[in-house]
């Protein structure tokens, strides 16, 4: 019985294999001879390779608050060798790599070739080890051993036996070991075979000749045949304004391993082009577009036989900032003269900051030392050690005793709350006394004699505002300090320190001691614990003067749609405080600021061309022994103001330069 049941499970199989057999040839002889698709079938051999390569969107585009093109998107190719497409033949994929060559040299494009591993030096035959392809810790070194390890070499292999295996092994040579090609040539045939080992040339790794080479480059290859080339499309950034707003504009970057999977989710692919950094990481979402694909046929021989755009690239959307970036190339450009002229700090720095008080929006954020962001890579570790911190924002990151700045508030705040008027006088001597407690004004010896609210702020009387904060108390400034944004974020879209306003909860908060009523006094000339960015001190001018709205600061003006300029998004700032002034207490506080400028040497010097009038405060804040910072806000015009300016410069000692 059990034979009997294997021999009929035998027939059933043969008979299904049959039936298999029949399906199969009747499905070919359809193909061959009946089908709809005999003519695609004959176009398409089974011999053809089918690939799709990535057609990079292009990024949007960063502009000014006019639409001047700050970062744009410049498209590039490579002159690469594809694993697949390169001939088998090593005769034709030795003229390829050739052809290649030769379409660089007639574009004079040479020098975009890629990083050369190459260990020898010298022209064949007379090629021999360089000195750093033998020591341990160069790059040289490093990609020998990779290729030691990749073809099994033995590890003291000399150069001679090297060179003849790979003038060998990929057809440079006869029948009886001759060279086939010139010594120029044999050396940039060794060359390009030795460095496709040394990047690990293979199925899933292109060969890169040459990068950013110009179409022209491209067409020529093209022209020439060199089989196995395939012309890979890249986007880089490029910066129409070199070395300025780097602080702000940030850079792009592959995909990291720890954000792989952040990036992946929104639908990324894994090796897209990302911002790391500033304006590019905070705007992603509107900057970055969706690539496309174009799908590619060769035949055998590596000839392309069919190309098409299989999904059309989506660009990015274009992001107009609040900058103007005139103004941003000037405020640098003088930003970097008053620090070298004017600091006796050789790390010193400085930071400008302007805010369109009629938007919010900053027009300008400048900080030096600064770098340029075509350069960035390459002079990362530079910049990192130089003592005077290039890579720090100063305008945002930047924490400053804000000095005689401060006393506009206090002048508000004395205002507002009936501690003074207009009318009242404090008789300065020199010095301001509170108990056992002493504080000299600046001019002491000599003094300022009875000084108003208009008076102390041109002549920046310490004793008057010592005063003013003695009546005030630290509870109450901390009021106008807080509406006026001071130790608070000013609501930018970067990242920003938040600083410090002085008063008994923040030393506490931050370790320290018991506050004195010396301290309020203090606090009240923009000394004792207070510390702010430029930035904020700029708002806290431009809450002031607007009567004690305080807005959010912004960078972003809008989203547009990439070339139609269709706004699809306008940014529209919220209050983040406010704090009720008189039009009486803003129009005191303004006529001082415009007495200080016109009472000033050296202001009228650097403002007596502006055609129109300025007000502005001066700051000198100690921050140890002979080495003060400046400082100076600026309003424009003073009394409807449409500019509002901060300024630091370290080191300087005295505000008039700021």
């Amino acid at each position: 019985m059990k034979k009997k049941s294997l021999y009929g499970r035998y027939l059933v199989l043969l008979g299904v294999f049959a039936t298999m057999c029949l399906v199969f040839v009747g499905r070919l002889a359809s193909f061959q001879f009946f089908g709809d698709n005999e003519e695609k079938y004959r176009e398409y051999d089974v011999k053809n390779f089918t690939y799709t390569v990535t057609i990079p969107a292009l990024r949007g585009d960063i502009c000014d608050r006019d639409g001047k093109i700050i970062t744009t998107t410049k498209q590039a190719y490579a002159l690469a060798f594809d694993y697949w497409s390169m001939p088998v033949d090593k005769e034709e994929a030795n003229r390829s790599i050739l052809v290649a060559l030769e379409a660089l040299r007639e574009t004079d494009s040479m020098e975009k070739r890629t990083e050369d591993y190459f260990p020898f030096e010298g022209i064949y035959p007379n090629l021999r080890w360089k000195d750093s392809a033998k020591q341990e810790g160069t790059t040289l070194h490093s990609r020998l051993v990779r290729v030691i390890s990749r073809r099994s070499f033995k590890e003291d292999m000399t150069d001679d036996e090297m060179i003849a295996w790979y003038a060998k092994k990929f057809g440079m040579l006869d029948g009886e070991g001759n060279p086939l090609y010139t010594n120029e040539e044999m050396t940039e045939l060794l060359r390009v075979r030795y460095n496709m080992d040394a990047v690990d040339f293979g199925t899933f790794v292109q060969y890169h000749l040459a990068d950013d080479v110009s179409i022209e480059t491209v067409s020529l290859v093209k022209e020439k045949n060199a089989l196995g080339m395939v012309f890979p499309r890249s986007t880089e950034r490029q910066y129409n304004y070199p070395g300025y707003l780097s602080h702000i504009l940030g850079s792009t970057g592959q995909i990291t391993a720890d954000t792989v999977q952040y990036y992946t989710e929104l639908g990324y692919p894994a090796d897209a082009v990302v911002g790391t950094s500033g304006i590019e990481k905070l705007f992603e979402e509107y900057l970055h577009g969706t690539d496309g694909e174009m799908t590619i046929v060769e035949d055998k021989n590596g000839y392309i036989i069919d190309s098409y755009i299989s999904k059309e690239p989506i660009a990015g959307k274009d992001v107009w900032l609040s900058i103007d970036i005139d103004l941003q190339v000037a405020a640098e450009d003088s930003l970097k003269e008053y620090v070298d002229r004017y600091s006796e700090n050789e790390s010193a720095g400085g930071a400008f900051v302007a805010i369109d008080p009629k938007t919010n929006g900053v027009l300008v954020m400048a900080s030096y030392p600064t770098y340029d962001l075509t350069t960035f890579g390459q002079n990362y570790n530079s910049l990192l050690s130089d003592p005077a911190i290039p890579l720090l924002n100063r305008a945002l990151n930047g924490v400053y005793t804000p000095g005689s700045t401060f006393k506009l508030g206090t002048a508000a705040a004395a205002l507002e709350e009936e501690k003074i008027t207009t009318g009242s006088r404090v008789n300065c001597v020199g010095f301001y006394t509170l108990g056992n407690y002493r504080m000299k004004c600046w001019v002491h010896p000599d003094s300022h004699g009875h000084q108003n609210v208009v008076d102390a702020i041109t002549n920046s009387c310490n004793v008057f505002f010592a005063e003013m904060g003695d009546r005030l108390g630290i509870d109450v400034m901390n009021k106008y300090g807080k509406a006026f944004g001071l130790g608070l974020p000013t609501g930018i879209e970067l990242s920003e320190s938040l600083g410090n306003l002085a008063g008994e909860a923040s030393r506490l908060e931050n370790g320290g001691g018991a506050w004195y009523p010396a301290d309020t006094v203090m606090a009240a000339i923009g000394q004792s614990d207070n510390a702010f960015t430029p930035l904020q001190i700029c708002n806290y001018v431009t809450t002031l003067m607007r009567g004690g709205t305080r807005y959010e600061v912004h960078i972003l003006d809008s989203v547009r749609e990439f070339y139609t300029d269709e706004i699809l998004f306008s940014k529209t700032p919220s209050v983040l405080g406010q704090v009720d002034l008189s039009a009486h207490t803003v129009a005191t506080v303004m006529e001082g600021m415009k007495s200080m400028v016109s009472s000033s040497a050296t202001a009228t010097y650097l403002f007596g061309n502006i055609p129109v009038a300025v007000g502005g405060k001066t700051g000198t804040a100690q921050v140890g022994a002979d080495n003060d910072n400046g400082l100076f806000v600026c309003t424009a015009p003073y009394n409807a103001p449409e500019i509002v300016s901060a300024c630091v410069i370290e080191g300087s000692n005295t505000g008039r330069y700021s």
